[in-house]
């Protein structure tokens, strides 16, 4: 009983230890010279894997650099996911629903242990190639996921055309270490379409294409050059090269729905500027430079039909009439002003003048005037009379205070009293014939007038 319980754990240990695969794995580490090289992540010989449904393959041992993954599958979806030793997903390898054959490549960017999870219902095979193929081919096709053998680019333009069937059809270009370089083509429609894209450094490139349904591509090795200035397609496509010259290139488009780009191009598949970029359908325009002479290209990309023009650039008028010639003003003659020479001046004698000394004259002090003093009795209202009246002048100023003088009289007026010549008043006679009498004011009686 317990031989047949031994036999048992011995034959589990073995199912377990080969599994469904028909090679062995790689279970320890390769040697340091292997984990340096590009193409040295798996052994001498091809691992292959093989199975009928779903399975995680044993883990094998990778380097930095390229993975290389080839496959034949039945039918029903098939796909496989490149796991890490943690389990965690890194890339999807294959994702196909048609019976066939496929390739792919990845970058390894860490080193250490991998498997593959693989997804199946039909019968399948999955290989790991230990070189790397290269050609030099330019043209590949296909009808599933598929990695091109490698070609050598040296660093300049590289062009890319192709066909595709229904559903979604991508391209990327793939250096020789497994890395992504560009995406050349990414379309869901059926139909031509072309690409470009700058080599920087020389070297294997390959191109990783994925597909369901057929195609093919071609590396065209001739520049294409046109002089027309519209064009018009349903995809991605990369224009004809048009000789230009420095200056100023205007593009006008229409494009349908989904994203629609422009990017002008050199003649070594440098990208200069980003000439569109919409997500909507409609017109647009816009406008670049050139800067300096040579070949450039437009590469577009679209998902629905699109029409580029380049309009052709009217210079504006040149103006051919002449400007008027403005004589130079007349100017007036110089004219010399004539030499005058001075006359010479002979000094005479001089005779000299005595000197007369002027005997000052005392100066004579002015005689100080008496200071008039107002008559404080007097009034501004009174008023005077002086003359010889001949008669007597009534009672307002009696004899006794009139003054007596050489034949004059000074008759006050009372206060109030306004006297004039013809008139009669309080009992003032104006004078008779041979007689005056002359009236002042108070003020000027007091100020001297007697």
């Amino acid at each position: 009983m317990r031989f047949l319980s031994l036999i048992a754990v011995l034959m589990f240990l073995a199912f377990v230890s080969t599994g469904t695969t028909s090679a062995s794995v790689i279970t320890t580490e390769p040697d340091s010279s292997d984990e340096t090289t590009a193409i040295a992540n798996q052994a001498t010989s091809p691992i292959t894997f093989s199975g009928s449904n779903d399975q995680a393959t044993q883990a094998f041992y990778c380097g930095v650099g390229r993975l290389d993954v080839s496959w034949t599958a039945g039918e029903g979806h098939f796909s496989i996911w490149l796991v890490d030793a943690s389990g965690e997903e890194i890339d999807l390898l294959a994702n196909q629903v048609n019976r066939g054959a496929g390739s792919s490549v990845t970058h390894i960017a860490s080193p250490g242990y991998y498997l593959l999870k693989i997804s199946a219902s039909s019968p399948w095979t999955v290989t790991l190639p230990t070189t790397l193929q290269t050609t030099t081919a330019n043209s590949f096709s296909g009808s599933n996921d598929q990695t091109t053998p490698a070609f050598y680019c040296n660093v300049g333009r590289l062009n890319v055309e192709w066909t595709a069937g229904k559903g979604h059809f991508s391209i990327w270009l793939v250096d020789a270490s497994g890395e992504e370089i560009d995406l050349l083509a990414n379309q869901v429609d059926r139909g031509a379409g072309s690409s470009v894209v700058h080599i920087a450094s020389p070297g294997y490139y390959l191109l990783k294409i994925s597909a369901s349904s057929p195609w093919t591509v071609t590396l065209p090795t001739t520049l294409q050059t046109t002089t027309a200035n519209s064009f018009s397609g349903s995809n991605d496509q990369v224009t004809p090269a048009l000789s230009l010259t420095p200056g100023r290139l205007d593009v006008s488009w229409t494009a349908g729905e989904g994203h629609f780009s422009i990017w002008l191009v050199d003649a070594s598949g440098e990208g200069i500027d980003l000439i569109a970029n919409q997500v909507n359908r409609g017109a647009g325009s816009s406008v670049t430079h050139i800067p300096i002479s040579g070949y450039y290209m437009l590469m577009v990309s679209a998902s629905s039909p699109w029409t580029v023009t380049l309009p052709t650039l009217q210079p504006a008028p040149v103006v051919t009439t002449p400007l008027p010639v403005v004589s130079p003003p007349t100017q007036p003659p110089v004219v010399v002003p004539p030499v005058v020479v001075p006359p010479v001046v002979v000094p005479t004698t001089t005779t000299i003048q005595p000197v007369v000394t002027t005997t000052l004259q005392p100066v004579s002090q002015p005689v100080a005037q008496p200071v008039v003093t107002l008559n404080p009795a007097s009034s501004w209202g009174k008023r005077y009379a002086v003359g010889d009246p001949g008669t007597y002048l009534g009672s307002r100023a009696g004899s006794s205070t009139a003054p007596a003088g050489t034949g004059k009289r000074r008759i006050e007026a009372t206060t109030g009293t306004v006297l004039k010549p013809g008139s009669k008043s309080y009992g003032i006679t104006p004078p008779g014939a041979g007689s005056f009498v002359r009236w002042y004011p108070a003020a000027r009686w007091a100020a001297g007038i007697k």
